[in-house]
């Protein structure tokens, strides 16, 4: 049984300087009185410290608690601004969408956080047409968050988003054009390869994995010659969602990146483009290709899929002239066919004598 000695403590835990100790009060105190908290947990809304506001908003909603939102509402147009700030957060989170014309008045708030906040309510409950056009001119603001928020709005909110967040492509915060290359989808593909072409590799990224069927010649691109190993690995991801062939295609040079990482994740995404039977057979047309290289990692992509039984393909590769490709096929030989040995055998005679000391390695072992 809790004593109400108990009962105090985990009133004043509330208010304690670690949030995770304020948000276990919250939750035993719940737990402990039901409705019976929610005078607490009102009481400490506005004012408690800004990481728990959330906490304290969900467990009055849950808690069905008749006072919580008008508390909030007037905590609209208090003092100090943190009231404010604590009353927008509340508001978003218990979803009265009649809140929503009422937050409006504070995306005019002298803080930034302040109109952050309402604006992330905002999208939660949904804008009217009024709101929706004052977040066009917070595109502008001062604060890069504030700016991301109201990009958040408008993808979400408004009929043809597109040529309005096209503006926030130049923005000078890389934060903001991070975020909206999350909505690449609203925009034309001529700005999203914009996005994709960022001077700042985290916008690179973001905008690789976002993009779609539409931006293939730049996610081709950018695995190709991205300095960013990151942002090649997303272009490679998002390239196997896509599917296709002109996908395939543009996932072929992944294959060869100097990163393993990279070509790992290059593989993958070409099995998902083509299938795992449509990439095997992919693979093994690129070991007749004009390219050295592109027909050593074609073995070892192969070797990496698990494809075997290719008696014809490899051992036409053991009197290759380029070194690297038959090292390569004594390096994958046991993984693609179902008994190296006579290939080992064969290539121990080679002219080259690493060659020929690899394969009786082979042998030996």
């Amino acid at each position: 049984m809790t004593s109400s000695r108990d009962r105090a403590t985990l009133r004043l835990g509330i208010h304690d300087t670690s949030p995770e100790v304020a948000r276990a009060a919250i939750v035993r105190l719940v737990e402990l009185d039901g409705t019976g908290a929610s005078p607490t947990l009102r009481a400490a809304l506005l004012d408690a410290d800004l990481s728990i506001v959330e906490d304290l908003a969900k467990a009055l909603r849950d808690l069905r608690d008749p006072e919580a939102l008008e508390l909030a509402l007037q905590g609209l147009t208090q003092e100090p601004y943190t009231r404010r700030l604590a009353a927008a957060i509340t508001l978003g989170v218990m979803g009265d969408t009649s809140a929503a014309s009422r937050l409006r008045h504070l995306l005019d708030d002298p803080i930034a956080a302040v109109r952050q906040r309402s604006l992330e309510a905002i999208t939660r409950l949904g804008p009217d047409d009024d709101t929706i056009e004052k977040a066009i001119a917070l595109l502008d603001d001062q604060s890069p968050q504030v700016r991301i928020a109201a990009i958040r709005l408008l993808a979400g909110s408004h009929p043809q988003p597109g040529p309005i967040l096209a503006r926030a492509i130049e923005d000078p915060s890389q934060q903001v054009r991070s975020e909206l290359a999350r909505h690449l989808g609203v925009l034309t593909a001529v700005d999203g390869r914009r996005l994709l072409e960022d001077p700042d590799e985290s916008v690179r990224c973001e905008a690789a994995r976002y993009a779609g069927s539409e931006h293939i010649e730049a996610l081709a691109q950018l695995l190709a010659g991205d300095a960013r190993a990151e942002v090649r690995r997303a272009a490679a991801r998002t390239l196997g969602t896509v599917r296709g062939q002109p996908a395939g295609n543009a996932l072929l040079g992944g294959i060869e990146d100097h990163d393993p990482l990279v070509r790992a994740a290059a593989l993958h995404a070409l099995e998902r483009a083509l299938t795992h039977h449509g990439a095997t057979a992919r693979l093994l047309d690129e070991l007749s290709s004009e390219r050295a290289q592109r027909r050593c990692f074609s073995l070892y992509a192969l070797a990496r899929v698990g494809d075997r039984d290719r008696a014809t393909h490899v051992w036409r590769l053991a009197d290759d002239p380029d070194l690297e490709v038959r090292l390569a096929v004594i390096e994958t030989a046991a993984a693609l066919l179902p008994d190296a040995e006579p290939l080992f055998v064969y290539m121990s005679t080679d002219p080259n004598k690493e060659v020929r000391a690899s394969a009786q390695q082979r042998l030996s072992n």
